[in-house]
């Protein structure tokens, strides 16, 4: 277990210092590109048991969903002059909430 999260943690940090990169270069849009590598998908995939492979990609697609609408509603806030930590908080915001309400449903199933 803990090779997997150090795993991810590296993965995710090698991902983060090359979006950081991208930005000091004056590449942004190579960044954005990159800020969505899947690559803790990959890691997941790996470290997952083949039988809950499928369960995995399922609810990986609910959050991939997610993650579109964390980013259309930072972009919006930010474009209409709110301020970036405030865009960040309410995405997150609903994010959580938006995951919470969706686990419900599921279980409702």
């Amino acid at each position: 277990m803990f090779s997997g999260l150090l795993i991810k943690f590296i993965a995710g940090g090698l991902i983060v210092t090359i979006v950081s990169l991208l930005i000091d270069k004056n590449l942004p849009n190579y960044a954005g590109i990159v800020m969505t590598f899947p690559v803790i998908t990959m890691v997941s995939f790996c470290i997952v048991p083949s039988e809950q492979v499928v369960s995995l990609t399922r609810s990986g697609l609910i959050g991939l969903g997610l993650t579109a609408l964390f980013i259309i509603i930072c972009s919006l806030m930010y474009q209409n002059g709110i301020s970036r930590v405030l865009s960040i908080i309410t995405a997150s915001l609903v994010w959580f909430v938006s995951v919470f309400l969706i686990i419900g449903l599921l279980r409702l199933r």
